[in-house]
C-alpha cells in the first residue's frame, strides 16, 4: 500500500546515502517511486524515479528490475505512454531475467494498449498463475477483459485487485468502467461513490 511504499522510499534513500554504489537499493528506490506515482500521480515521483533509474543503470546497465521501472515510467501518462520504448525495455528485462514477473506485467500492459490482446492474455495469464496476488497484473488483465467485452471476467479480476490493494488508483478507476461498459449505470454510480 501507499504507506509501505513511502516507508520503502525513506529507507532506500538512507541506504543509497550510506552506499551510493548499492545498485539494488537504487533499483528498488526507482520501483518504489513508480508505485507512489500510481497512488499520487505526482510528477515528483516520476522525477525521483527517473533519478534513481539513472543512478542504478549507471552502476549496472543490465539490471532487469531497473529496466522495468524505467519502462513503467515511460509507459505512464506523464511520459505520454511511450509504448515502443517500454516494450523494448520489458523484453530486454525478460531476456536478462526470465522469471521477472514485473517485466511480463509491463509487456502485458503495453500489449493491451496497442491492441495485441491475445499476446497480452498469454503474458498476463502466466504472471497471475505464478503470482495471483499481483494487483497490477490483475487490474491489467481485468482491463484487457473489459476491452474484449468480457465484462464478468473484467469485474472479477478488477474486484480482486481492489481487494488486494484498496488504495490502487488504477483498480478504483477501472472498477466503475466495467459497470459503464456493461450498461449498468446505477452500479457504476455506486462504485464511483465508494
Amino acid at each position: 500500500n501507499q504507506w509501505d511504499w513511502q516507508t520503502a522510499v525513506e529507507m532506500l534513500e538512507r541506504a543509497v546515502k550510506l552506499d551510493p554504489h548499492f545498485v539494488e537499493a537504487w533499483s528498488a528506490l526507482s520501483e518504489a517511486c513508480v508505485w507512489l506515482f500510481n497512488f499520487e500521480q505526482g510528477i515528483k515521483w516520476v522525477e525521483r524515479g527517473e533519478q534513481a533509474v539513472k543512478r542504478a543503470l549507471a552502476l549496472d546497465p543490465n539490471n532487469a528490475r531497473t529496466l522495468v521501472a524505467k519502462g513503467r515510467l515511460l509507459f505512464s501518462p506523464r511520459r505520454k505512454f511511450q509504448s515502443a520504448a517500454a516494450m523494448r525495455l520489458a523484453m530486454l528485462a525478460t531476456r536478462l531475467k526470465p522469471g521477472l514477473y514485473q517485466a511480463k506485467t509491463l509487456a502485458g500492459a503495453v500489449m493491451v494498449h496497442i491492441g495485441l490482446h491475445e499476446d497480452s492474455l498469454d503474458a498476463l495469464s502466466s504472471v497471475i498463475a505464478s503470482n495471483p496476488r499481483d494487483s497490477q497484473a490483475l487490474v491489467t488483465f481485468g482491463n484487457l477483459c473489459l476491452y474484449m467485452g468480457d465484462f464478468e471476467r473484467a469485474d472479477h479480476f478488477i474486484s480482486q485487485a481492489v481487494q488486494i490493494d484498496p488504495q490502487s488508483v488504477w483498480s478504483n478507476v477501472f472498477r466503475p468502467c466495467v459497470s459503464l461498459y456493461a450498461g449498468r449505470l446505477d452500479e457504476a454510480q455506486n462504485r464511483i461513490a465508494e
